[in-house]
């Protein structure tokens, strides 16, 4: 883990049903297509982000397709605890979340109150850390 990140704890959460009591907005990345004549031929992610009552909260879904991108379906989802983060920049759980944009297809960027993060799930641990651009 590089010098001023945050291991962000995950839960794999298992109830896949896609279903979000309190969405508030939901930010595909781009679609990665194999060559394969395989029942999955397509992967991307996905951030949710929810609000319940006055906390956001994250979760990253990942979500398959098949053959000429039929049968899209979500196969996995994790829950970001991401209070680590806010202890340590100091901005607070209350504080809006704002997705801004996808680095690449495990790296993306969000807002939190005003400070800009990137959260990075390319390897374990996952990780979020103030973003300074580039």
């Amino acid at each position: 883990m590089a010098f001023g990140q945050v291991e962000v704890e995950v839960e794999k959460d298992n109830d896949i049903t896609g279903v979000h009591t309190w969405l508030h907005s939901i930010h595909p990345g781009e679609i990665t297509w194999f060559d394969t004549d395989g029942d999955i031929q397509g992967e991307q992610y996905r951030v949710a982000l929810t609000l319940s009552e006055i906390y956001f909260q994250m979760t990253i879904e990942k979500v398959t397709y098949g053959k000429e991108g039929c049968c899209k379906k979500i196969t996995d989802m994790w829950d970001l605890d991401i209070f680590n983060a806010h202890l340590k920049y100091g901005t607070s759980p209350e504080s809006p979340i704002t997705f801004i944009k996808w680095i690449n297809n495990k790296k993306y960027l969000i807002k939190i109150g005003e400070t800009e993060f990137m959260v990075d799930f390319t390897e374990q641990p996952w990780t979020i850390a103030k973003y300074g651009g580039g």
